[in-house]
């Protein structure tokens, strides 16, 4: 028979174990709106929101444009509330040199858009890094781009070490626009390009950075996931795929979760609606909901869930209880993933 004082102290262990491990395993949920600063403007209310929610994402560029009063204030709420603060960005420009000089001038860019935040008190605890392969290889514009993988992952390894520089504490992610991208044996969204993969196979690009990432000691925190519900569920047309729905796209999607939790890297993923973004607050909204349902019942488990619009819709980012507002939507994930909906 075990010693009362010892089932006790068992007990604490793996209470203790258990609480940690739920911690660990509930995903975190971000907030990303260009109208970010009607957090603070007078009768915000968003109580709910501001307690429970993990993460405020900006636009580099919208960021750098915010006035710097308000700019403050927000500042002072999210670290009064312990919200991160992380930035959307380039990683690498295609209107910076398309040369060795990439990496360098790219950072130089960028920290100075940043500066704007630093001024108002703000530091960023992460930079998300978007599409930074892509615009190297595929500049647009008549631009002839890098061609290989390996000297855009060069060039990043240099923004990253620029950027460490002022911000020492800073953590990266890769932010990939996923349909645009062929993976593995399956097609881009719009099947266009070589075997229709457009981009590339992201299958054959990611383990490229990753590695090189790692082997220059400024390793990448996790990869972050762009793949809006109408691509996620072949709503959208496509000008090369007949059936758009023939493609398993959450099947792709969740083997890229899988590879990246494979690497030991985090995985986030946007949830968003293109076609509500574009038509109204209430479809964003339900598309959105039904997307993180969607997902969670495939198995998918990202770290976190980044609540994100770049359309037209929703207007409103407050209040939290009116209908369809961002911060009504951000509720509604937060309940679902940490409060008494927390089920599938």
């Amino acid at each position: 028979m075990k010693h009362p004082a010892f089932t006790l102290v068992l007990s604490l262990v793996i209470g203790t174990a258990a609480f940690a491990q739920t911690e660990a395993s509930t995903p975190r949920v971000w907030f990303h709106h260009a109208k970010a600063l009607q957090f603070v403007r007078e009768g915000a209310e968003w109580s709910y929101v501001k307690q429970h929610m993990d993460g405020v994402q900006f636009f580099i560029d919208t960021l750098s444009k915010y006035p710097q009063d308000e700019l403050k204030e927000l500042v002072q709420v999210l670290e009064a509330n312990n919200i991160k603060i992380s930035v959307e960005c380039g990683g690498l420009l295609e209107y910076a040199p398309l040369d060795d000089t990439n990496g360098e001038s790219t950072a130089r860019i960028e920290l100075a858009k940043i500066e704007n935040l630093a001024a108002a008190g703000g530091t960023p605890d992460f930079l998300n890094m978007d599409g930074p392969i892509r615009r190297l290889m595929f500049p647009g514009e008549g631009k002839k781009g890098f061609e290989s993988v390996d000297r855009c992952a060069d060039q990043l390894v240099i923004y990253m070490k620029k950027v460490r520089e002022r911000y020492p504490e800073i953590q990266f992610f890769l932010l990939t626009n996923f349909p645009n991208w062929g993976w593995k044996d399956t097609p881009c969204y719009w099947g266009t390009g070589e075997n229709s993969q457009g981009w590339g196979d992201y299958a054959k690009v990611l383990p490229v950075v990753v590695e090189k990432t790692k082997q220059a000691g400024v390793s990448l925190l996790g990869v972050t996931a762009d793949n809006p519900y109408d691509y996620l569920m072949g709503l959208q047309g496509s000008p090369k795929l007949d059936d758009p729905k023939s493609v398993d796209w959450m099947k792709r999607l969740r083997e890229l979760e899988d590879y990246v939790a494979a690497q030991g890297l985090e995985f986030n993923l946007i949830i968003n609606s293109q076609r509500g973004g574009d038509r109204s607050a209430e479809l964003f909204c339900n598309d959105t909901l039904a997307f993180l349902d969607a997902y969670r019942n495939a198995g998918g488990a990202p770290t976190r869930y980044i609540v994100e619009s770049w359309y037209r819709e929703p207007v409103k980012v407050v209040p939290e209880d009116e209908p369809y507002t961002m911060t009504y939507v951000v509720k509604r994930v937060i309940e679902k993933v940490k409060g008494e909906d927390n089920k599938l």
